[in-house]
């Protein structure tokens, strides 16, 4: 049987139907099964990019979301990236080798792929504020990539003491903002 949980998602997430507390924090229902897996999540290139200068793909595999690997991103991430000399094409191919990977909507850009697939999945996660603020628009949640290592720290799949750990890394990657590093770090 399927249980709410409220979780502290970060200040600067945009889940419909969230509520923000005296703090700023985003409140987000989510649905939680034993498994801890709740539904699916399209991560965008931009956020498998963050989360390998980081060292930090790991996270993936400890998120309360399901991955959902679309064609056109791994393209655009490890294909192109390969092609392009970027180091960390290797370590997305590498984390993501097991994965299956799903034929994306059909768009004419590989953002507008994602924000489709969003809309049929549910979630997306970006670093991509133009595509957050695009997926916001259109009533899809989406999540930062800070906030997918507050998630998994506030959903029990990783210790606070990771989730901080994470932050610093986005932070030292350049990544996030100091500011935005800051409020994330008092969410812990």
């Amino acid at each position: 049987m399927l249980a709410p949980q409220a979780l502290v998602v970060g200040r600067r997430s945009s889940i419909p139907g969230t509520k923000r507390s005296s703090s700023g924090l985003a409140m987000a229902w989510v649905m939680r099964t034993r498994s801890t897996t709740v539904g699916p999540m399209v991560v965008d290139t931009s956020t498998l990019i963050s989360l390998a200068r980081a060292g930090l793909l790991g996270v993936l595999d400890r998120s309360p979301l399901a991955v959902v690997l679309l064609d056109v991103v791994w393209q655009e991430a490890v294909v192109a990236g390969d092609a392009g000399g970027h180091a960390d094409a290797a370590a997305i191919a590498s984390a993501l080798a097991g994965r299956e990977r799903q034929p994306a909507p059909t768009a004419p850009t590989v953002d507008g792929a994602v924000l489709a697939a969003g809309r049929l999945d549910g979630f997306l996660a970006t670093n991509d504020l133009a595509l957050g603020r695009r997926a916001h628009n259109v009533g899809v949640a989406w999540l930062r990539t800070a906030d997918l290592v507050v998630l998994a720290a506030r959903s029990g799949l990783s210790s606070p003491e990771e989730a901080r750990n994470g932050i610093v890394a986005l932070l030292a990657a350049g990544r996030i903002t100091p500011q935005l590093a800051n409020d994330y770090l008092e969410d812990l």
